[in-house]
């Protein structure tokens, strides 16, 4: 897992978002490959991750990801302020 998913997603928590769990969960693991790309750690996933893995793999596509061009600090910036109520 990356380090700026599990910031921007306790960011996010501690700001009360009012994202559903699935968007929660994508924002948190989208660059968790080995788990949502490759299949692995299957042996540890509960009901509620199985439930939110095909919300996962259908964002990879979109591109939600810190681009080439954006550090990790304006890719936060630019997620909080679409997703962090005001």
């Amino acid at each position: 897992m990356s380090g700026h998913d599990e910031y921007m997603y306790r960011v996010l928590m501690h700001n009360k978002s009012t994202l559903p769990l699935p968007a929660l969960y994508m924002i948190r693991y989208h660059s968790f490959y080995p788990w949502h790309k490759e299949g692995g750690y299957q042996e540890l996933l509960d009901d509620q991750d199985k439930k939110m893995l095909p919300w996962i793999k259908e964002v990879i596509p979109a591109g939600l990801s810190c681009s080439a061009s954006m550090d990790h600090a304006e890719f936060n910036s630019l997620l909080s302020s679409r997703m962090v109520p005001r």
